[in-house]
């Protein structure tokens, strides 16, 4: 007769089978929102300042979102369009730092971990957040855009 070996027993089967079941639809345990990401080699960072070419930018329509992932030390952001107007915003929630989605047609920003709202400048307009996204400053270039990261480094 063999025996079997298992690391889990029926009951921590039963318990990851509940948590996962409750926190099935959870955007915590996905970081939250899900945007479309700058393409790798799209932007050039020089020190402080990513500068984003328009052929990077030609796919963000109206209404859309593109996340754009400086790296270390930079926390990432979000680009939208608004007609021919873009801003940029901090992608994390000032409550418990998942990336905020973003609803077109209200131009509102959404937390989807915790339901924090936030105005298209980023003022909060329903918490639990207290603090707002902090709108990322730019400059439009006839070629692109130059991005100020200073915002997004950590304070030292």
């Amino acid at each position: 007769m063999s025996e079997s070996f298992s690391l889990w027993g029926r009951r921590d089967v039963l318990l990851v089978g509940a948590a996962a079941v409750g926190f099935g639809g959870c955007a915590i345990l996905r970081g939250g929102a899900k945007h479309p990401l700058l393409a790798p080699g799209a932007a050039q960072l020089e020190g402080a300042k990513l500068m984003i070419r328009n052929e990077a930018l030609a796919s963000l329509q109206a209404g859309g979102v593109l996340e754009v992932r400086p790296g270390d030390p930079f926390a990432p952001f979000l680009l939208t369009r608004h007609g021919d107007e873009l801003r940029a915003i901090a992608a994390k929630c000032t409550h418990k730092g998942c990336i905020v989605g973003h609803d077109a047609a209200s131009g509102e920003w959404i937390c989807p971990c915790h339901d924090s709202r936030f105005a298209a400048d980023g003022s909060v307009i329903e918490g639990p957040a207290k603090a707002a996204l902090a709108p990322i400053p730019m400059q439009a270039k006839t070629d692109g855009i130059v991005v100020d990261l200073t915002l997004l480094a950590p304070a030292r």
